[in-house]
């Protein structure tokens, strides 16, 4: 084998190997500092640093949904605590769109947690936070 072949295939093995899924993604969703602390009160800031290395809400448009009346508090999400716990107990789905799933949760109405796996920077990205009829 030419040692450019070599040097390929451990740059595709090195990739492989740093590539995130979205089982990581579910399982890595471990926020840090003030869990009990109102959505209302976090500021978009305070709410980057909360989310582990991996995770990354683009553009900041997760923070705002969950923090609606009629979103977030009507799904019973009040605190990052809470939002941790939908995370982890919700149902990981995929979409119809390349690189998207939904972390899902059914209590008369389906809930879910919508993002995106970024595979330049290996991160996982918060989309938005919906309610629809199951």
């Amino acid at each position: 084998m030419k040692k450019s072949m070599v040097i390929f295939f451990l740059i595709l093995l090195s990739s492989a190997a740093n590539a995130v899924d979205s089982k990581q993604c579910k399982k890595e969703f471990k926020l840090t500092g003030n869990m009990d602390k109102s959505f209302t009160e976090i500021t978009p800031n305070a709410w980057n640093k909360m989310l582990p290395k991996i995770w990354q809400d683009k553009g900041g448009h997760f923070l705002v949904r969950i923090k609606e009346k009629d979103r977030g508090q009507a799904a019973g999400i009040y605190t990052p605590s809470d939002l941790q716990s939908f995370v982890m107990n919700g149902t990981l789905k995929s979409s119809s769109q390349a690189n998207r799933f939904d972390i899902e949760v059914t209590h008369g109405k389906l809930y879910k947690v919508i993002f995106d796996l970024n595979t330049v920077s290996k991160k996982c990205e918060l989309v938005t936070f919906i309610i629809t009829s199951p």
